[in-house]
């Protein structure tokens, strides 16, 4: 069950997603009420056909997009499958559009085609979140998606997409909005937090039995640190407008310092390694244990292995009784076979002469 406290919460609905979503996620939802006011707007989201944009503000008309529409959609959500590049929408369609962590994984030669068609369905705002190619990101990337592979056994398909097609130029995608209007860049989500809580994260997620752990580490940023908006950053949002300056929002200071949260978070990162080496090591422990009952002790075999040579001893004995019975019986034939071996023998020399 979820904590009920709201008070302090900027987004009580969306506290249950994973750290890196509410992120990004919080971040445009500050723009899209700080750049277009109250009421209700029609906004896409491209790239998400689940509709996590609702949990951040439920007060929008959001359709969303994907190349493939998944069934475990969040509920309320309108979905439609679609390319991001060739959206099928009139221009100025939707009061803003957004995009989140999707443009790293656009093909690069398709990334302008796909920030223009963004610009051109939107009559006013328009939100792109991505890692870009900014100082410490791919070098910190290439650490967790290594490292995943290892305590997992399974490649991290988002990462492994991101070193294939290289992440994007921050400087091409806000030169890029700046044709739709007024454009600002900021960061979004610090690059150490995001390393030291995804690291943790594989390391739970590697244990079945640490589930509930990892949904609580998620739980603990969102409610403990969002907010925090410090240096170096894992990613960028571009905002623009068609003919004002976008307004960005303000999120509240998060509970927590950054500092002291980065303190917990490398504890969690040293303490879920025993733990996660326990849950290898106990149950395997177990099985051995109730495997070793269902072995004899020395008494017993020492037991056993009497019992085996006076039966074989048994089993000597008998068989000298058969062997001499044997030579008996072949003795007797002996006997009575002579005098007809000595007849045939006597009737083939006569035969012969």
């Amino acid at each position: 069950m979820l904590r009920q406290e709201r008070t302090g919460i900027e987004f009580p609905r969306a506290t249950w997603v994973t750290f890196d979503r509410y992120d990004r996620y919080g971040a445009i939802a500050r723009c899209l009420r700080a750049s277009l006011g109250p009421g209700r707007h029609r906004v896409l989201d491209v790239g998400d056909a689940a509709g996590y944009l609702r949990e951040f503000d439920d007060d929008v008309d959001l359709v969303g997009v994907d190349l493939h529409v998944q069934a475990d959609r969040l509920e309320g959500a309108v979905a439609l499958a679609a390319d991001g590049a060739r959206l099928p929408f009139p221009d100025r369609s939707f009061d803003a559009v957004v995009s989140s962590d999707v443009l790293e994984h656009v093909p690069a030669p398709l990334r302008a085609g796909f920030l223009a068609e963004l610009s051109r369905v939107s009559r006013d705002l328009v939100v792109v979140a991505a890692p870009f190619d900014t100082d410490g990101v791919a070098g910190v990337e290439e650490v967790v998606r290594v490292y995943a592979l290892l305590v997992t056994g399974i490649p991290q398909e988002q990462l492994e997409e991101h070193m294939e097609r290289g992440l994007p130029d921050l400087a091409a995608a806000r030169t890029a909005f700046e044709a739709h209007g007024p454009t600002v860049v900021v960061g979004n989500g610090n690059l150490w937090d995001w390393l030291e809580l995804m690291l943790v994260k594989h390391q739970l997620m590697a244990r079945p039995a640490l589930q509930a752990l990892h949904d609580g580490i998620d739980r603990f940023s969102n409610l403990a640190l969002a907010g925090a908006t410090d240096a170096p950053y894992y990613r960028h949002l571009v905002v623009a407008r068609r003919e004002q300056t976008p307004q960005l929002g303000e999120a509240p200071p998060p509970p927590l310092s950054p500092e002291r949260a980065r303190a917990m978070f490398a504890s969690l990162l040293v303490a879920a390694g025993p733990e996660s080496t326990r849950q290898d090591v106990v149950p395997a422990l177990h099985a051995l244990t109730a495997n070793l009952a269902d072995v004899p002790t020395r008494d017993e075999l020492d037991t056993l292995r009497s019992s085996v040579e006076a039966r074989f001893a048994s089993i000597d004995a008998e068989l000298a009784v058969v062997v001499r019975q044997g030579e008996r019986v072949s003795s007797v034939l002996d006997r009575f076979l002579s005098p007809l071996r000595r007849a045939r023998s006597l009737g083939r020399r006569r035969s012969d002469e």
